[in-house]
């Protein structure tokens, strides 16, 4: 799996994953918010894929969230 952490279903996928009794890894890879939207906005240029500054907001801090959530019960195995 790869992604961004920012929705609950990221979760659910790697407790999936666990329960049937897969390696798992998780790799958080922090990058500074104000050179993540730059990123996002030379994407728009580049790609056409635009996202709204609120999204991108939101989506990084859910993802530093998510990454904890998952990472916590899987602390005592």
């Amino acid at each position: 799996m790869d992604g961004t952490f920012a929705i609950d279903k990221s979760l659910e996928n790697v407790k999936r994953a666990v329960k049937r009794d897969y390696d798992t890894s998780t790799y958080y890879v922090y990058q500074n918010l104000f050179i993540a939207r730059a990123f996002t906005q030379l994407r728009q240029q580049t790609e056409g894929r635009y996202v709204p500054k609120a999204k991108l907001i939101k989506s990084y801090f859910n993802s530093r969230k998510n990454v904890k959530k998952v990472m916590k019960p899987l602390k005592t195995k």
